[in-house]
């Protein structure tokens, strides 16, 4: 989405800014409600807390962290985060509209190649134990398809208070 240029992080290797970059983008997700300079703050808490801890794969930005250039190059990084996962949030009604549209079309297509199939053994027994159990007319089912049997037997349970779905 943005393609930024920062001087201190190239510096770094591959694997260092890859894991620094993916480090803040979680950690702005976190904390996406607050302002860059306190997140910058909670950052600079979070890998002095890590450091602390003796167990920390960020021990090779102590000596950075208190750079100018790197303060700069990570709040850009803040800023272009928050840009993200506010544009992120924009467009969440526009994902859910193409869901839903693409449910459908699922559905439709299922339906389409069921209309196509012929009906399988289970359901046609199912079919007979319903309309002997509920004393319903057997439909001559030669010609039918899946979907056909699959909607006479929603009509059939539907029609006694079952609302079971296959």
């Amino acid at each position: 989405m943005y393609n930024l240029r920062f001087f201190v992080l190239d510096s770094f290797s591959k694997n260092q800014k890859s894991s620094l970059l993916s480090f803040l983008k979680c950690f702005v997700k976190k904390y996406q409600t607050l302002d860059v300079d306190t997140i910058w703050q909670n950052f600079i808490e979070e890998i002095e807390y890590r450091t602390a801890m003796q167990g920390n794969s960020f021990s090779w930005m102590k000596e950075f962290l208190y750079d100018e250039k790197f303060e700069k190059d990570v709040k850009n990084v803040i800023r272009e985060k928050i840009k993200y996962f506010q544009y992120k949030e924009q467009q969440k009604p526009f994902y859910e509209k193409q869901k839903a549209e693409a449910k459908i079309a699922r559905r439709r297509a299922t339906e389409w190649r069921q209309s196509h199939e012929k009906p399988t053994k289970r359901q046609l027994s199912y079919y007979s134990s319903l309309c002997f159990k509920y004393k319903e007319e057997k439909v001559d089912l030669n010609d039918k398809s899946k979907l056909d049997l699959k909607n006479l037997i929603s009509e059939i349970l539907e029609k006694h208070g079952k609302n079971d779905e296959l």
